[in-house]
């Protein structure tokens, strides 16, 4: 496990460049970005050059092979988007696809699938692991897939539809994922919404440290209890079993990460 900086260096002042190459830091021309880690040996020099310039630093932790085999939890997220949930152009796939008695529009919180998601298309059949855009919460895979790797481990699926005709795609599904866990989160910034009073846990604060380890679940693949988010979107964390994650691997499935769980 390790800490990466993303420094933020398109439109850098001339000044500022000298000021780079002087400690012997070499810039990539025209890069948006420089990337380095907190233990390679130039990070003390771009650490002080950040602060001197004042200059845009975004942080994340990357984690090895080792860090994900150890884990007995793992998050998972998708790669690969197929698009928005339909009808997008005014939103409306959102009544159409969730229960929204619970809602609150301010801070994301409280929506109950109730029908298929509806694609503007079939997506293209792939062996990997997909999303849809504005959906943080659900997995979506080749029918295929998941004859092969969730329905032996007990995961079922449901299915998606078109919007334009509501015919079922046959070559695409939704996985289940009815089971939740809570998680550790004491200490975990947080905001309570204002409007509806229901907290939602600080997304961003889960690219600096390992996702909080979930309480004792035999369930295969879950999502945590709590909502996570900013502005107005909140959704839940999807997590896998060691054992789910060994089998997407063996299976060779792509555009998939994983988040290493711990206390």
């Amino acid at each position: 496990m390790q800490t990466i900086h993303s420094i933020r260096i398109w439109k850098l002042s001339d000044k500022a460049r000298a000021a780079f190459a002087e400690a012997g830091v070499e810039l990539t021309p025209d890069a948006w970005s420089h990337t380095v880690a907190e233990n390679d040996p130039q990070w003390a020099a771009v650490e002080a050059l950040v602060e001197r310039f004042n200059l845009d630093d975004v942080a994340r932790v990357e984690y090895s092979d080792e860090d994900r085999n150890a884990a007995d939890f793992l998050r998972i997220q998708s790669r690969a988007q197929m698009g928005y949930p339909q009808p997008a152009m005014d939103g409306s796939y959102r009544s159409a696809t969730f229960d929204l008695a619970g809602y609150c529009k301010f801070c994301g919180i409280g929506q109950i699938q109730k029908a298929p998601f509806r694609l503007k298309k079939t997506p293209a059949s792939a062996r990997s692991i997909m999303g849809l855009n504005c959906i943080c919460d659900e997995l979506f895979v080749n029918l295929e897939v998941w004859k092969e790797v969730f329905e032996p481990l007990g995961i079922g699926c449901r299915p998606l539809v078109l919007d334009r005709t509501g015919a079922e795609i046959a070559s695409v599904v939704q996985l289940e994922i009815p089971q939740v866990a809570g998680l550790p989160v004491e200490g975990f910034p947080c905001k309570v919404c204002r409007r509806c009073g229901r907290t939602r846990y600080d997304s961003g604060a889960l690219r600096l440290a390992p996702c909080p380890k979930p309480d004792a679940t035999g369930a295969p693949i879950f999502k945590s209890s709590q909502y996570f988010g900013s502005g107005a979107m909140a959704y839940h964390l999807i997590l896998v079993s060691r054992l789910v994650f060994q089998k997407i691997g063996a299976a060779g499935l792509t555009r998939v990460n994983f988040v290493p769980c711990a206390r």
